[in-house]
């Protein structure tokens, strides 16, 4: 466990639908990779499947890194839109804290 919330990790475990680019790369990372997630699981919810999903790991993880997934559906509200926008953002440093997330 981390001592402090920003500090740096180098080793995951989970499910690769929900890993972060950066853990992807295998870069130091942080809380932020968890906010990564949240928007993985706040899509799920609104489309009831994953938003970033292949049939081989390697395709899985350039999604990922590229950042492609699906729009979100029209009835979407454009609030919840930019909540999910911001979480799926490629460089962690752009992505909200969850303090942030609940403002």
């Amino acid at each position: 466990m981390l001592e402090h919330s920003m500090a740096m990790a180098t080793t995951f475990v989970g499910a690769p639908y929900y890993f972060s680019p950066e853990m992807i790369q295998e870069l130091p990372y942080n809380c932020k990779c968890d906010m990564w997630s949240i928007g993985v699981v706040l899509y799920e919810l609104i489309c009831k499947t994953r938003p970033f999903s292949a049939m081989e790991l390697q395709a899985l993880m350039v999604q990922i890194l590229k950042v492609e997934y699906p729009s979100l559906p029209l009835n979407v509200s454009p609030e919840l839109r930019n909540i999910v926008r911001a979480l799926l953002v490629q460089n962690p440093n752009e992505r909200p804290t969850a303090a942030q997330l609940l403002q």
